[in-house]
């Protein structure tokens, strides 16, 4: 049962302000401008069923490849030091 909202929060915005509200509340499928805002002000716009779910995939997937990154930059860190090592190892030899 959703709650019933009996609260009221006002600000002031420009003329252009509340028309990019609200074609950005159209744009991301908000009934209205206030559940935008509120979604907006609480962050909770995919909870709400207010923009692109894609967006939480991304950031997703962002973090995986950050990880992969990491990784790479590990194993190349690590095949330097063999390569310096083996170079070292030869002078040594000579």
């Amino acid at each position: 049962m959703e709650r019933i909202k009996n609260r009221l929060v006002t600000f002031r915005v420009t003329d252009e302000e509340l028309s990019r509200l609200k074609t950005t509340s159209r744009e991301q499928g908000a009934r209205c401008l206030s559940e935008f805002a509120r979604a907006i002000l609480l962050g909770t716009l995919h909870e709400a069923g207010i923009g692109d779910p894609r967006d939480g995939q991304l950031k997703q997937k962002m973090e995986a490849l950050d990880s992969r990154l990491a990784a790479v930059e590990s194993d190349i860190a690590r095949v330097m030091n063999l390569l310096s090592l083996a170079g070292q190892i030869e002078r040594t030899n000579k």
